[in-house]
């Protein structure tokens, strides 16, 4: 065989097995896991295990479709659970960043970061499952509280107080139940009574000021306008100097007594007290006019002896006269 024909055979066979062992090692090459791409795209979604891999708009790990398209990463498996990254510490995460989630071994705790710090959530350990033993509910306990919860969200309402539950007052109509006792000053107005009203604790005023009160048909108790026909009764001192006023030339004395009330005519009655009968020993009540508005003049008259020699002035200064007057 001539020299110069074996030597085109051998450069093609050459030529041909370098082919050969390219073609080999790109296929290799196409099927490492890992292995850097650089700028080729794949044309189909990946495959794996008959689940698919999407990089389009968004990830989907075991579903064929997104069900959202505002979604990044979207997880399927109706028998599958998410493992979240498990730190010893959360000082293990070195550059941490807001948005960014761990389970904590350190306190067996979920944290997120968030404006900075990690923040924990859902634990179970701090919530509200009871309140002055009220449960959550619908029902008040017997302090008048609700617990109510929403999505683990505890709300505590403290209701109306009724006649059966305490709890708030409110400004609309209200029913309360149970004795009340107001020890402060209280001020009542448009105050209806339905049953009995019971006060204790009055006390007789000598004031000239006070007025009385009355009950009206309806039974509503009012100050007294001292209406036609009402009887009305006070005690009032003696004037101080009245004493003097009675000297043995002088034997009857008209004392003026500030009545309020008391109207021009009315009738008047004054009496001296039964407890003070014995300072008025002696002396008489002639009679009792109302001169003038808040006005009655009354005379006393000294019957005894002026030559007796144990005559004396009489001691009835601040003593109290019982006056009563019907208003005309």
């Amino acid at each position: 065989m001539n020299h110069k024909m074996k030597t085109p055979i051998f450069i093609k066979s050459l030529l041909l097995a370098l082919l050969t062992v390219t073609m080999v090692s790109m296929s290799k090459a196409q099927v490492k896991i890992g292995d850097n791409l650089g700028t080729h795209k794949a044309d189909k979604d990946l495959n794996m295990n008959q689940k698919k891999i999407l990089n389009v708009d968004g990830v989907a790990i075991g579903s064929a479709t997104l069900g959202n398209a505002s979604v990044s990463l979207e997880l399927a498996g109706n028998d599958k659970a998410i493992l979240f990254n498990r730190v010893a510490t959360l000082a293990a995460v070195v550059t941490p960043v807001d948005g960014m989630a761990v389970y904590n071994n350190q306190d067996n705790k979920f944290y997120v970061r968030q404006n900075g710090v990690w923040v924990t959530f859902g634990t179970m350990g701090d919530i509200v499952v009871s309140l002055t033993a009220a449960s959550v509910g619908t029902t008040p306990n017997a302090n008048g509280l609700v617990l109510s919860s929403n999505k683990g969200d505890i709300t505590i309402t403290l209701q109306p107080a009724d006649e059966n539950y305490p709890g708030v007052l409110t400004a609309v109509a209200q029913r309360i139940g149970g004795d009340k006792d107001f020890t402060g000053n209280t001020k009542l107005n448009n105050v209806t009574v339905t049953g009995a009203a019971i006060l204790s604790g009055l006390t007789l005023s000598n004031d000239v000021n006070d007025v009385i009160l009355v009950q009206d048909a309806t039974g509503a108790v009012k100050k007294s306008a001292l209406i036609a026909g009402s009887i009305n009764k006070l005690l009032i001192d003696v004037p101080v100097g009245t004493s003097a006023s009675f000297t043995e030339d002088n034997v009857m004395v008209t004392v003026t007594l500030t009545i309020s009330g008391v109207k021009k005519d009315d009738g008047v009655v004054v009496n001296f007290l039964s407890d003070d009968q014995s300072s008025f020993t002696g002396l008489s009540i002639m009679s009792a006019i109302a001169t003038a508005d808040n006005t009655v003049k009354v005379i006393m008259s000294d019957i005894r002896n002026p030559q007796d020699p144990s005559f004396a002035p009489v001691a009835i200064d601040g003593k109290k006269l019982n006056v009563t007057f019907i208003r005309k």
